[in-house]
């Protein structure tokens, strides 16, 4: 008995002077390296676009993947689905949406609520539609809900 005893001692303090080590040193974020390169062309809107990121941290993009609309599920009756598609845009329309969204919507809220509340991406998009069966038959989409967790989606060629 007087022996367990000294072993359960001795084991205590092992373990007690293991776990008294020095100290490491400080841990160093690693860099991430950019999801999106800014300029996406060489337009009159191109700085626009980059001062905006600068500003909120929003990427506004008018050259996007398809993986960049669909990644991001959209709720629908029954559940999650990744049910609506979208186009890159016409780049000779962005700079019109641009000089409207500034205008119609970045200009009525504060630049604090606008950095703490714009989606990571405003996707510039055009025939945003809805896939209609699996395969590619698609219906033309009339009341188009744009929103979605990381992303928000507007047409350039209404």
């Amino acid at each position: 008995m007087k022996a367990l005893k000294y072993l359960i001692l001795i084991a205590t303090l092992s373990v007690a002077i293991m776990g008294c080590k020095k100290k490491e040193d400080a841990l160093i974020p690693s860099q991430i390296e950019a999801q999106y390169q800014l300029p996406q062309g060489n337009h009159d809107y191109d700085p626009t676009l980059v001062e905006l990121n600068k500003k909120y941290g929003s990427f506004f993009l008018y050259k996007f993947s398809p993986v960049d609309f669909a990644a991001n599920p959209v709720y629908v009756s029954g559940g999650f689905n990744e049910i609506y598609l979208a186009d890159i845009a016409d780049e000779a329309y962005v700079g019109k949406v641009l000089t409207f969204v500034q205008k119609n919507w970045l200009n009525y809220y504060p630049d604090a609520f606008l950095k703490a509340n714009l989606p990571f991406k405003v996707l510039l998009g055009q025939n945003l539609r809805l896939k209609s069966t699996p395969t590619t038959t698609y219906a033309v989409l009339s009341n188009y809900n744009p929103v979605s967790y990381t992303h928000l989606t507007l047409p350039t060629n209404v």
